[in-house]
């Protein structure tokens, strides 16, 4: 079968306010992909450009990426030399950043093709290793009248659901030096102290050594160095991208700082060169690249690959629609050395009312991967066309 009709959807749907330690939200936006074939069949797929225009990457896909692909044969065969014709007809202007994440969301809706072709979920084309997927809940974000009792409220309720993992924000302070002194937005700041105080409330909700935290890359080796005692006494599961990530030698001097601590990152990552010196010269111990963003399945599984070559664990970050949900599950279903996969609890729209059927869990809050050929999902097309933007 060959690829006749590429088209580029950007959705977005206006969202509670919802913040991090550097960015303030009230719109969820992706770009979701939807190829084509002589045979009627039909692949979809996203790609997670973190805050990016949708419209500038339909545009970008439109004008540089569609001609590579209109009229080649789709085939589990020709997957990686149609990611590699991608790649190297963009060199110029590509190789990372917005570009790549463009060829992570065409390369999900090809493998999600091929699972159709060969009437097969993508997990088992990848050699399937688990049928259910361990998430913890992601949440614990800023947010307008969101002090320490409504955080305890979201940790109870998260709890409560069957997590019994969680990972909060924490990061977002007025600090000398800090990387979020260029925020564009400085809503919902709070004091170092009350971020101890929601790590504090996490701890006794879900136990020691159960919650993470994820600082979005605001930390510098001085703060952590001044409060080190603190956060060896918080227990944590693991700090998540706590340092600009090229700054791999203060990565390095991290590991000893915060050590039991595990570092995981980094999810704004691409390409399984960099995650290579990510393990090798940042001493990152857990890896978390994003389906849709860090080069699709195709680069993504050689990401897995040399995790457990290094003997590293992974946990997929997954923040997008349900498309990208799905995705990510097939692509941990297949994963050797599996962490819990992230399970986003803000409300997005996006994520669950795209399909026409939600992702099932069970009562332990473990995903169960579709069964179905593909990506296994039906997507509700009335719905896509609502959320999107034109």
């Amino acid at each position: 079968m060959r690829i006749v009709k590429i088209d580029c959807i950007p959705i977005g749907w206006a969202c509670p306010v919802v913040a991090d330690a550097m960015n303030v939200t009230g719109t969820r936006k992706a770009l979701v992909i939807r190829l084509e074939t002589d045979g009627g069949l039909v692949g979809y797929g996203e790609a997670f450009l973190y805050g990016c225009s949708p419209l500038a990457g339909k545009m970008i896909i439109e004008d540089h990426l569609a001609p590579v692909l209109m009229g080649q044969e789709v085939s589990l065969a020709r997957i990686e030399k149609m990611w590699d014709s991608l790649f190297w007809n963009t060199l110029a202007f590509g190789k990372r950043g917005v570009i790549l994440g463009l060829i992570s969301g065409i390369d999900i809706a090809l493998w999600d093709l091929v699972g159709k072709i060969e009437q097969c979920p993508i997990a088992v084309l990848l050699g399937k290793k688990h049928d259910a997927i361990p998430s913890y809940a992601s949440c614990g974000f800023y947010g307008e009248s969101k002090g320490l009792p409504e955080f305890r409220e979201e940790m109870e309720r998260c709890y409560a659901k069957g997590y019994r993992n969680v990972k909060i924000k924490v990061g977002r302070n007025d600090r000398e030096g800090a990387i979020n002194q260029y925020a564009l937005n400085k809503d919902f700041r709070v004091s170092i102290e009350e971020d101890f105080k929601r790590i504090a409330i996490a701890n006794e909700v879900f136990g020691l050594g159960n919650v993470a935290i994820d600082p979005n890359m605001t930390w510098t080796i001085d703060y952590a160095v001044e409060y080190k005692d603190q956060l060896r006494a918080c227990s944590l599961w693991w700090i998540e991208e706590p340092l600009y990530s090229k700054d791999l030698a203060a990565l390095q001097a991290l590991e000893a700082i915060v050590r039991p601590t595990p570092i995981a990152g980094y999810e704004t990552e691409q390409g399984v060169d960099f995650f290579q010196r990510l393990i090798t010269e940042g001493r990152v111990d857990i890896l978390q690249p994003d389906i849709g963003w860090a080069g699709g399945f195709t680069e993504c599984v050689k990401i897995m690959h040399l995790a457990e070559e290094h003997d590293k664990v992974v946990s997929l970050h997954s923040f997008g629609s349900v498309i990208h949900m799905a995705a990510s599950l097939h692509l941990a279903a297949a994963c050797g050395n599996l962490e819990k996969i992230e399970s986003e609890e803000n409300t997005n729209a996006l994520r669950s009312q795209l399909a026409k059927q939600p992702l099932a869990v069970d009562g332990d809050m473990n995903y169960l991967v579709p069964e179905k050929p593909g990506l296994g999902i039906d997507l509700d097309l009335d719905k896509l066309e609502t959320y999107c933007i034109r």
